[in-house]
Formats: structure tokens, sequence, C-alpha cells
């Protein structure tokens, strides 16, 4: 009779640690959950506009489709427009992508035209 329960007062405590470890692991998780809300969703308001934020030197990354490829002046003019209107001064300009087999592609082989036309049209952008 005692080793049924010896055997109950283990059963007893495993699940005792059980509940123990459930308990802690779900109070974790409202206070992440609570931790993330506050920070995510409700953030501070602002009742200034975007452009209030705007000091007129903007950045933006293209595509490495611009130094992968020939683009005609035309094209170089448009993206220059749009980058003015924009107010972006500061250019990043991808030259490789990350190949499933792990090696970088060697994109990037029109980028000295690229730049030299860009420079052309807009000779105050940095790149």
């Amino acid at each position: 009779m005692k080793k049924t329960s010896k055997k109950k007062r283990s059963q007893k405590r495993i699940l005792s640690r059980k509940t123990e470890f459930l308990l802690r692991f779900g109070a974790l998780s409202i206070l992440l959950v609570i931790v993330l809300g506050r920070g995510c969703l409700f953030r501070p308001k602002s009742s200034k506009s975007g452009s209030y934020y705007n000091r007129g030197h903007n950045a933006t990354w293209l595509a490495v489709e611009w130094v992968s490829q020939p683009h005609t002046n035309s094209e170089i003019v448009s993206l220059v427009d749009d980058l003015e209107q924009r107010q972006i001064t500061t250019i990043y300009v991808y030259t490789s992508y990350y190949k499933p087999e792990g090696a970088f592609s060697t994109t990037y082989g029109y980028a000295k035209e690229f730049v030299a036309a860009l420079k052309s049209a807009n000779p105050d952008i940095n790149v």
C-alpha cells in the first residue's frame, strides 16, 4: 500500500510542476502580448502631416534591375524626375542578390553606365 501512495504523490508533483510551468508560460505570453501591443498597435498619434517631417533630403533604394540591364536616357530622365518630385537626394542601388544556392549574383554589368547617365541628368544626386 505504501508503494501506491508514493506513486500517487510523485504523479501529483509532476502534475503540479507541469501546471506551474503552464501558468508561468501563460503569464509570460500575456505580458509579451501587452508589451508588443503597446509598442505596435497603440502608438502615440501625431496631428502633423507627413510633410512636416520631410526635410527635403530623402533617400531610397533602387532595384537591381537598374544596374543589371541597359536603360534608355528617357527612362533615366523619368527616374530623375520622379526622385526630384519626392525630394530624394540620395539613392542606394542594389547591385546583387543572394541566389538560392548560396552565392551572390553578379548583376551590376551596367552600373557604370547607369551612374554616369544618372549624374548627367542630375549632378546633385548622391549614389
